[in-house]
């Protein structure tokens, strides 16, 4: 589900782009989107940067995804100092640009907000009963806490794991 939740903003960053080429584009060019699927893989979303500004010559990545291939994929932007601009829920350490990393942006979404989109994305898909399984070792907690918090009544849910990964 975090990959169909990540759509949107595949589908804003398209969006976008349209909107800019429609208006003439920036500075008379038009804006070329390569979208890559890192499937939530740090060494998928590394590979996929490099191959993007070593082949493609992109002049910019924007990331949505998890913390782990934000984060691989940061060493490289800065090597490269190509602009990485980070549209993710992430933990706590990435809520600000990265110490060093000068060419790292991150668009960061609240708590608040997040538990809002999927409580939303939940009433839309028709789920009327939840069960809700969340990482306690990823400061995950609290994002757990406004999606129930967030719930409209008629979602009900039925228990509420935490589990610590390896």
């Amino acid at each position: 589900p975090y990959g169909v939740l990540l759509s949107d903003d595949r589908d804003g960053v398209i969006l976008a782009q349209e909107e800019i080429n429609n208006s003439g584009g920036i500075r008379g060019h038009q804006i070329e989107l390569f979208i890559k699927d890192d499937r939530g893989e740090a060494t998928a979303a590394a590979s996929a940067a490099k191959k993007m500004i070593w082949e493609d010559n992109v002049v910019g990545i924007i990331m949505s995804g998890g913390s782990a291939s934000n984060a691989a994929v940061v060493p490289i932007t800065q090597k490269t100092k190509i602009p990485q601009l980070s549209l993710v829920p992430t933990p706590k350490e990435f809520h600000e640009r990265p110490e060093g990393a000068p060419w790292n942006f991150v668009v960061h979404l609240s708590k608040k907000a997040q538990g809002k989109r999927l409580s939303s994305y939940c009433k839309a898909k028709g789920y009327r009963k939840l069960v809700i399984l969340y990482d306690v070792s990823r400061s995950m907690t609290d994002y757990k806490d406004s999606f129930v918090n967030a719930l409209p009544a008629d979602i009900s849910v039925l228990a509420i794991e935490g589990y610590k990964s390896a």
